[in-house]
């Protein structure tokens, strides 16, 4: 099967929970991820359209599935949440710490 993704993702296995209104928190895992979206590992069904916030001090993206299979979800970032713009880099949130000289490359959300 070929890769049809525009950017690389980087592998993670980073809790965050998502949420949507009239719907109660969701737990779920950041499998992987690139600048432009993530693909999600969750137990409970996750709705078309919601915000993902990826630590607990509030670093959001509203999302929306592009598709499913079993527990995992593949979603794009529409946007940052609370905000009109679409997901910008390069003033991006760092996931982990900055690479060292021998890591290839850091992905930003």
């Amino acid at each position: 099967m070929t890769d049809v993704r525009r950017e690389r993702r980087k592998t993670l296995g980073y809790p965050a929970t998502v949420t949507a209104p009239g719907l109660a928190p969701i737990p779920c895992v950041v499998l992987d991820v690139s600048n432009n979206g993530a693909r999600l590992g969750a137990k409970a069904a996750l709705p078309d359209k919601f915000t993902l916030m990826l630590s607990a001090k509030g670093a959001l993206r509203d999302c929306e599935v592009m598709w499913r299979r079993e527990q995992e979800v593949g979603v794009k970032f529409v946007r940052r949440a609370n905000t009109a713009a679409p997901v910008e880099v390069p003033a991006p949130l760092a996931i982990e710490p900055a690479p060292s000289s021998t890591d290839a490359e850091t992905v930003l959300i």
